[in-house]
């Protein structure tokens, strides 16, 4: 099942960045389950690989950061309200 999307936002930062902000409901094992997903995209040579990972700082101007932060409570009130969390709700 594909996932039902609750709320979606993204935005480029000032420092050429792009960062994304979700809410969204996933068919998991015959039930409704939520979660909150950041998504972050940067540029070229702007990350580095860490523990078989990738590890990205974005610069943010003090009135994206808050704007950032308001799409996560957003996302956190939409997801909470529509099922219980994908992980850590059991």
């Amino acid at each position: 099942m594909e996932p039902t999307t609750l709320m979606d936002k993204t935005d480029d930062t000032m420092s050429g960045m792009r960062v994304g902000v979700r809410a969204a409901t996933f068919g998991v094992g015959g039930e409704q389950r939520s979660a909150v997903m950041l998504t972050v995209v940067v540029s070229d040579g702007h990350f580095n690989v860490v523990d078989g990972g990738v590890a990205a700082t974005v610069l943010l101007n003090p009135d994206e950061a808050a704007g950032i932060a308001e799409w996560l409570r957003e996302a956190v009130r939409a997801a909470d309200s529509a099922a219980p969390p994908m992980y850590g709700g059991d």
